[in-house]
């Protein structure tokens, strides 16, 4: 192409333009003056209390030389925890805080006592050994800094602290028609086989693990508190399973035992070898961090157990980002616009020179208000196109249909030439500074509707990050099919339909929607949660065959499945899906591919959910996904009209659903 050459002259220009950096240093925080540093080494005394939901954890220190710390910690768990602890006072101290106040904190100097009033202190653990590390503020003014190294810290009166590590099992059980989930969670010290003549469970090792059942509406673990259930065997919302002993229920004459929470002991040399505790007090809290690791805590004031880890059988799966979303990293938003579009294929070339064939260039300019130039992309279409909704790829060469041009702006004046030498896509500053748009890693998104064209722009500019918005034109509805009602917002020459259909203007009913017309109803299909749906062009129709009704014919249709609460299509606005195949209230599902078993092993199966479907006369099919828009159902006694807008496509059918 053309602009090749000058992106290459572009890049040579701008590596002559480099200049260097100096990194600024802004150097190491200082501590504040001190009047001394104390080194700590023997525990004198521990003491323990529980406020909850933390426990406060006291601390006395002392060096043989009259200095001595009384340490008081606030922790989440009956164990002080390694951290840095800040102050605060008692009324206000929660987990990672050592308390200060008049029975707080106190450092004895040179057989003074004072108030700690102020500072932190690193607290580190290594098997069972501890490293206090503080530097403080004492009542009197002066500041002390502090360490200690050493073991032998336990506190009475609290319950030990059980850590579990290992999920031994987890399932959710919405197969078996119950609310809730089963996990179990090991320590890690003891496994287990089966006994092949006996069928009995033979354990190896010593240690624990905790079953717990939990309430789950949709089979996945959700964070939160859950409180006992009131009885065993039947869990509400915000609950956990009691342990209890459910007895003869098969009527085999045998009795079952701790079924529920529970919290086990495996000891390989006794027998039985293993027995149960019964959790029927207390909370469990769930606690999910960003990465999906759970942190589970069983707390009934006589039993502290805590897991850390995934698990990845009741973890729900994460929400796709939106790859179009721009908030956060927007370097332009620009509305009010307008923007021309000329067809400048026959001033570029495919990469071996040769000619562009079958497709169109479009060079698009958007301009403000006071017409100055806020972007410009040059854009490959279909031949003809006059839509430009989709998706593009920002290449070096554009030369097929979805691909867009890479940016170059070159100051001739620095190469001895008068004037500026630009094109491809780039994106302007408030102040006209140009942002030319790397080729292979940048993207452009256009969507229309009713006469509102949207472009987004998201890439890199010289290996930096860089986002755009521009949004020309106000949504509106056309009264008479012509004018600006039907525009796109370009500038242009009369009325183009850029909808992507092939509307033209009011049908007999007064109906104005501009886009793909379907004619023929398809088939309407309740299932679970859901209603699917499919309407065609006029050439389809539907015939009875060996497997049951077939679309026959050649043309187009969209099929969909939405939301249903009850087997029926009901008004409303229908919004995309984040995943396809999971349809939520007020959602349609987005198009997708998956795999089926229907009894004779897996099959790969495409199109499934939302696509716009071609049928050929053969029976062949090809689609395209449907991934954003809106499907707006209206009911007007046994008349429907269901209209999609996408960015890949704007359709609508209006009749009966028979």
């Amino acid at each position: 192409m053309k602009r090749k050459l000058a992106s290459f002259l572009f890049a040579l220009s701008v590596v002559g333009s480099m200049t260097s950096c100096e990194e600024m240093n802004y150097g190491e925080g200082q501590l504040p003056p001190l009047a001394g540093e104390v080194v700590f080494t023997d525990v004198t005394g521990t003491s323990a209390a529980r406020v909850s939901p933390n426990f406060v954890l006291g601390v006395e220190l002392s060096n043989g030389s009259g200095a001595a710390l009384e340490a008081i910690f606030s922790c989440s768990a009956p164990v002080l925890l390694a951290g840095t602890y800040t102050e605060a006072s008692a009324g206000y101290a929660t987990a990672g805080n050592f308390i200060t106040g008049a029975d707080g904190t106190t450092l004895t100097i040179n057989g003074e006592k004072q108030l700690v009033t102020a500072g932190t202190i690193k607290v580190a653990e290594n098997g069972g050994t501890y490293t206090f590390d503080g530097i403080v503020k004492l009542g009197n003014g002066e500041n002390y800094s502090f360490k200690w190294t050493g073991s032998g810290l336990a506190w009475t009166g609290l319950p030990e602290l059980k850590k579990l590590s290992v999920v031994t099992s987890a399932k959710s059980n919405l197969p078996d028609g119950a609310k809730s989930v089963t996990l179990n969670l090991s320590d890690g010290n003891w496994s287990s086989t089966t006994d092949m003549t006996t069928w009995q469970t033979v354990y190896t090792g010593k240690g624990n693990y905790l079953a717990i059942d939990l309430y789950s509406e949709d089979g996945y673990l959700a964070a939160g508190t859950y409180s006992p259930s009131a009885t065993g065997g039947a869990i509400e919302k915000g609950q956990y399973g009691i342990g209890w002993d459910p007895g003869d229920i098969w009527n085999i004459g045998q009795k079952f035992e701790n079924w529920g929470t529970c919290w086990w002991t495996v000891d390989e040399a006794a027998t039985p070898q293993t027995s149960a505790e019964k959790i029927t007090k207390g909370n469990i809290t769930v606690a999910i961090d960003e990465n999906s690791v759970y942190t589970i805590t069983v707390d009934n004031g006589e039993l502290y157990v805590q897991f850390t880890g995934e698990i990845p059988a009741v973890t729900k799966p994460a929400v796709p980002a939106d790859p179009w979303e721009i908030a956060g990293s927007v370097v332009f938003q620009h509305e009010g616009l307008t923007f021309t579009m000329t067809d400048d294929t026959a001033n570029n070339t495919k990469q071996d020179q040769s000619p562009l064939e079958g497709v169109t260039l479009y060079w698009l300019q958007i301009k403000d208000e006071a017409g100055s130039l806020v972007a410009e992309l040059d854009l490959v279409t279909n031949q003809g196109a006059t839509s430009l909704a989709g998706e593009y790829k920002v290449t070096s060469y554009p030369d097929e249909v979805g691909e867009a041009g890479n940016g170059f702006y070159i100051d001739m004046g620095a190469w001895g030439g008068e004037g500026v030498l630009s094109g491809g896509t780039i994106l302007y500053g408030t102040d006209g500074t140009p942002y030319v748009i790397d080729a292979d890693k940048s993207n452009i998104k256009i969507t229309e509707n009713k006469g509102q064209t949207i472009i987004i722009v998201k890439g890199t500019t010289n290996g930096a990050t860089i986002a755009g918005k521009y949004v020309i034109g106000e949504p509106k509805e056309d009264e008479d099919g012509e004018g600006e009602g039907c525009g796109c917002g370009c500038d242009c020459d009369g009325c183009k339909d850029c909808t992507g259909g092939s509307g033209d203007g009011d049908d007999e009913g007064g109906n104005s929607f501009k886009g793909e017309r379907l004619t023929t109803f398809l088939g309407l299909n309740p299932g679970s949660g859901i209603v699917s749906a499919q309407f065609g062009t006029a050439g389809l129709s539907i015939v009875q065959s060996d497997w049951g009704p077939q679309i026959s014919g050649e043309g187009n249709y969209l099929k969909f499945d939405a939301y249903s609460a009850d087997g029926k299509l009901a008004a409303g606005v229908y919004r995309a899906s984040a995943v396809g195949g999971v349809v939520g209230e007020g959602e349609f599902s987005i198009g997708y591919d998956t795999t089926v078993d229907w009894g004779w092993g897996p099959m790969e199966v495409t199109n499934w959910g939302t696509c716009w479907m071609t049928h050929n006369a053969d029976g062949s099919e090809t689609g395209v996904k449907i991934t954003d828009g809106t499907l707006t159902v209206e009911i007007s006694g046994e008349t429907y009209t269901i209209t999609l807008e996408s960015s890949v496509l704007n359709a609508q059918y209006v009749g009966p659903l028979k």
